[in-house]
Parts: C-alpha cells; structure tokens; sequence
C-alpha cells in the first residue's frame, strides 16, 4: 500500500515520496489520521531537506528537530523500554 499526502507532491515538477506501510488489518487504514515515522527514517530526512529549501512548511518543525536530536542519543533499549512516557 502507498500512502501519498498532498505536502509530498511538489508543482513544480510532481515529485512524490513514498511511504510504504504494512498492516493485517487493511480495514483499519482508511481510518488513519497519522502515520509514525522513527526519527532515522529516509524520509524524515527528506522533509528536512524540503522544510530547509522552503518547498514544504512544518509549523513545528523545531520541534521535530528537537525530538530527532533527542532519539540519537538513546539506546535502541531505552526507545523500545514499554514502561517508558510515550514521546
């Protein structure tokens, strides 16, 4: 399945990113309001990438920042710990 929001579409020039998402539960897809990307994703970099140049405008993207920032500093323990607040 492709997921395409329209903030990934460029007009100049129809460039589209890809987010490819696996489910067993198909039927619950169309009730999605946000997808989760991990802060290393190639994806987060390329809307890094768009936010800088000005194609694509995050009102929080300093926090995002901030959160990447945050999660490369952690263990792979320490970000899949299930007793942990959820960020």
């Amino acid at each position: 399945m492709e997921v395409i929001t329209p903030s990934q579409v460029k007009k100049n020039g129809g460039e589209v990113d890809y987010i490819e998402v696996y489910t067993t539960r198909i039927d619950t897809v169309f009730g999605m309001s946000f997808v989760v990307m991990a802060p290393e994703h190639k994806l987060v970099e390329s809307l890094k990438l768009k936010v800088e140049s000005g194609d694509v405008q995050i009102k929080n993207w300093d926090k995002v920042q901030e959160y990447i920032e945050q999660a490369k500093h952690k263990t792979q323990l320490e970000r899949t710990e299930l007793q942990k607040e959820k960020t």
